[in-house]
């Protein structure tokens, strides 16, 4: 049960995805809608490019990347002499399916606006960590209008085969706002909770953590000191597109090991605060101010 805290916070890390925005649903329903659009272009089974991209998202270590579609066999047999920029405009149809998609369901929670503002304007430096890639954690947070509340992004190394207009790739990334995060820093890794607390010049016990998963956000910030808000709001979605999402997942048996064990270490963890329909409900339990 919620109750109130008041401790004073002078650093708040926030999570992401299922954190800030439904990344599940939007991210399922965008994937999906390329791909039924790809099938009448390359004339070959939905089930075959689902098994083909998930190659391409094992090899990369990496389940979002849209333009993995572009190497896939299916795409090379189809198209054998084609540049990827060729390959994008033949296939443009099915990204634009992606991105207008992408545009319909991708939306800040309710309160999440409101929440970060609050924070910032009580000058408590906000910071995201997320193991979603740089590229794709700016564009989300700027897309929404919410990367002016960040000073800084702990995120993961682009590890896909990228945009395949050299230009476009160049300009994607636009914010010096970045701290990139090796490919071994997996949460929950109390190492990198800990450095952003040391960057931020903020003791463990005057951050906190925000984020959707017991064992690997709230497990993670009490491992390390740090106070914990548990985002429960963002465990709410449909199934049938989180099995969407597992069936074309990167996860391979070491990574489901991984997760595995850190449901043993922290699966049981209590959070110190629940959020249960909305970001901004943290407002009522902490102090937040300067560091």
């Amino acid at each position: 049960m919620n109750r109130p805290l008041f401790a004073q916070i002078k650093l708040v890390v926030c999570d992401l995805d299922n954190t800030l925005y439904d990344w599940v649903t939007f991210f399922s329903k965008a994937f999906y809608a390329m791909v039924e659009t790809a099938v009448p272009i390359l004339e070959v089974p939905k089930d075959q490019i689902l098994d083909e991209i998930q190659d391409v998202h094992k090899r990369y270590g990496d389940s979002e990347s849209p333009f993995a579609l572009l190497e896939i066999p299916s795409v090379k047999n189809c198209y054998p002499d084609k540049s990827p920029k060729q390959l994008q405009d033949l296939l443009d149809p099915a990204f634009h399916s992606f991105n207008s998609a992408r545009k319909k369901h991708l939306l800040a929670y309710p309160g999440v606006e409101n929440g970060l503002n609050e924070i910032k304007k009580a000058g408590t430096e906000i910071v995201a960590h997320t193991e979603a890639t740089v590229v794709n954690a700016e564009y989300r947070l700027r897309k929404l209008n919410l990367i002016d509340n960040f000073s800084c992004i702990y995120a993961v190394k682009d590890k896909g085969p990228g945009h395949p207009n050299p230009q476009q790739l160049k300009q994607s990334l636009r914010t010096h706002k970045l701290q990139i995060l090796g490919l071994h820093h997996r949460k929950p890794d109390t190492q990198v909770l800990l450095k952003i607390c040391a960057d931020a010049g903020v003791t463990p016990s005057s951050a906190l953590y925000i984020g959707d998963s017991i064992p690997r956000d709230i497990g993670m910030a009490h491992a390390a000191g740090v106070h914990s808000a548990w985002a429960k709001y963002g465990t709410s979605f449909d199934k049938e597109d989180w099995d969407r999402l597992v069936r074309i997942t990167h996860w391979t048996d070491e990574d489901v090991r991984r997760a595995d064990h850190a449901r043993e270490m922290y699966g049981t963890t209590v959070p110190e605060v629940v959020l249960e329909e909305r970001f901004d409900e943290i407002l009522n339990f902490y102090d937040f101010m300067a560091p």
